[in-house]
């Protein structure tokens, strides 16, 4: 009999100076949002176009964990007064398939999603939550359960559950073995940014 043994795997890495690691992937959810730069050791997204709405841009970090199965953590950034969303997801190695959460800052007053991007086509949300928000530097985490093949996704800040989305249907399917970060984008007559991130984290359940 052979049985094999997967390796679990862990990751971390906390931002320093302006140094953007090369292994990072920007991936543009939404055709016009901008892509990363890190300053003051926090990793943002850049400027949208200018028409008015949201864009997601998703950051593969470029490690591969050992399974599906694993939980994915931030730190935000907390940059400024105008920031929107950030967020943490789980995607294959190009970003044509993620599901991820995103999280407004505290002053923000919008609505936490869980949303997915499925063969490289628009994004669909698949849960919200009007009471979900992260405040200053605040750790964001999206954490994958499985039950009878089924998956559900359970966004945490700071270790505190807050909502989540069971995929019944099998809509999404299996999660990439790619962690990234998520920033949230508007452009209302104006640029306005995410917190950014200071750290993230992955280890396989």
């Amino acid at each position: 009999m052979f049985t094999e043994q997967v390796l679990k795997k862990s990751y971390s890495y906390t931002f320093s100076g302006t140094t953007k690691p090369a292994s990072i992937i920007d991936v543009a959810v939404d055709t016009g949002a901008g892509t990363t730069t890190v300053s003051g050791g926090v990793i943002r997204e850049g400027n949208s176009k200018t028409t008015n709405a949201t864009y997601f841009t998703a950051s593969i970090w470029g490690v591969q964990m050992g399974t599906n199965y694993y939980s994915s953590t931030v730190n935000s950034g907390n940059l400024n007064s105008t920031n929107r969303f950030v967020g943490v997801g789980m995607s294959d190695a190009t970003g044509d398939n993620i599901i991820f959460c995103a999280v407004p800052s505290q002053n923000g007053g919008y609505t936490s999603i869980i949303s997915t991007r499925i063969a490289g086509g628009a994004r669909t949300t698949r849960a919200t939550s009007t009471s979900t928000y992260v405040s200053g530097t605040q750790t964001v985490a999206l954490i994958p359960t499985i039950s009878a093949g089924v998956y559900t996704y359970t966004v945490y800040v700071n270790n505190v559950s807050k909502f989540s989305w069971t995929d019944s249907g099998g809509v999404f399917g299996v999660p990439g073995k790619y962690p990234c970060g998520m920033f949230g984008h508007i452009y209302s007559s104006a640029q306005y940014g995410s917190p950014g991130i200071s750290a993230y984290a992955a280890a396989d359940i």
